[in-house]
Formats: C-alpha cells, structure tokens, sequence
C-alpha cells in the first residue's frame, strides 16, 4: 500500500471519529500530518504540540457551510486556511518562524498529541477532560494515528513542544531515556532538551515553542546543534 493511502486511511479514521465521541465536535478543526508550508521536500522532523489552538476568527472566516460537517481540518489533504484563503494570525507566524529556526530546517510537518483544536489548555480540559484521563481512548487512538504518520514520513526524530506531558507523552508512546540522559541538555537550571526514544528514533522534548523563556538566539542555537549531534 503507497505512503498516501495509509495516511488518507488515518485520516479518514480522524475525520469520522468524532462519530463515536461527539464532544469533539466542539472543535474547529483537527489538525494532523501538516507540512509547515508548500515548500517542503521531505520530512526531517516531525514536531508535536499538544493540541492546535483556535480563535473566533477561525469560526468567523472558515464557518460551517451548508452540509459540511465539522471539525474541519489542516493537514497535507487540506487545510482549511488555504482553501478559504485565510492568512495565519501572528501567533501561527511565529510558531512557524520558531520552529524553523529551533530545527534548522523547514522539512517540518506538524502534528497533535490530541487533535482536536481548543482556545487553549485550560479551555481543552474544560470541554473534553483532563488529558490523563483521555489516555485510554482518545490519546490512544490520536497514538496509533500517529504512528501510521512516523512510519510513513520516515522523520529522523520526533519534537515534542513543551515539558509539560513528559510523562504523559513517555507512558503512551513508550519511550525511554536515549543514552541513559546523558544526552539531555541543560543550560544553567533550565532544561532545553531532553532526550528520549521510541526504539526506532529519537524523540526531543524542548520548552513550549510559544513561550519566550528558554528561546534567545542562543539558546535556540545550543538546542539545534545538539540535535543534530545525535
């Protein structure tokens, strides 16, 4: 089976999921398998947020048409800001300007721990339950999701935005300190990455992508030659 079809297969899985789990359709969109741009030629990295944020803005300039069903979607077989010609907001901008300067590449595409889009952490738990206590169905399908994503775009790591889920991300995909953490790295108190694996790849845990401690030029330079060390 060609790389396309299992990926339209996941996300065919993504789109009729919230069938059997209507509280997600309170979300805008699902985001999965997204190239950061039009420009890319492969796949370097994957990175993974937690989840895809969503403004009123989105509900306003992409609203639900006639017979459409929602969530919408952003990924590599469509994205609902290209299709309604809507120009990413600053935040959006900036998340993609950090993420090619953190990994030194714009080979990136973009994926969720949980999908389905929300205003923000506090806003995701409020409306679907705490992420812990999504582990057993709808992280777990997000995973197995996923995993037909690393299989198939064959990224030299995986990045992971944000130390938060650490645990969470490490009990669910199963994956264990690279080198026993003597490859993590530090600067002072601050932890900028912390490495990991999944048996197959390396998986990189860094500061949230979003927030400004962590992230000088520095910083960010120390992170991607250290990456690229491994």
């Amino acid at each position: 089976m060609a790389q396309n079809q299992r990926i339209q297969q996941a996300l065919e899985a993504i789109r009729t999921f919230p069938d059997k789990h209507p509280s997600l359709m309170k979300s805008h969109h699902f985001l999965f398998d997204l190239p950061i741009d039009n420009n890319v030629t492969g796949c370097e990295y994957i990175l993974m947020g937690i989840n895809p944020g969503e403004t009123d803005a989105d509900w306003t300039r992409a609203p639900r048409g006639a017979g459409e069903i929602y969530p919408t979607e952003a990924s590599s077989s469509y994205d609902f800001r290209v299709a309604r010609k809507i120009e990413k907001n600053r935040s959006a901008k900036n998340w993609d300007t950090r993420s090619r300067k953190v990994l030194g590449t714009s080979d990136i595409f973009y994926t969720e721990l949980f999908f389905w889009s929300s205003p923000n952490r506090g806003k995701l738990e409020a409306q679907f339950g705490r992420l812990k206590d999504l582990k057993k169905n709808v992280l777990l399908f997000c995973k197995e999701q996923n995993e037909v994503m690393f299989k198939e775009r064959h990224p030299k790591a995986i990045v992971v935005s944000g130390l938060r889920d650490l645990g969470l991300v490490s009990d669910l995909y199963g994956l264990s300190p690279l080198d026993d953490g003597r490859l993590d790295l530090n600067s002072g108190d601050a932890r900028l990455l912390i490495a990991k694996t999944d048996g197959t790849r390396p998986w990189f845990f860094l500061p949230h992508l979003s927030g400004s401690f962590g992230f000088s030029g520095e910083r960010m330079s120390m992170i991607r030659e250290h990456m690229q060390g491994i």
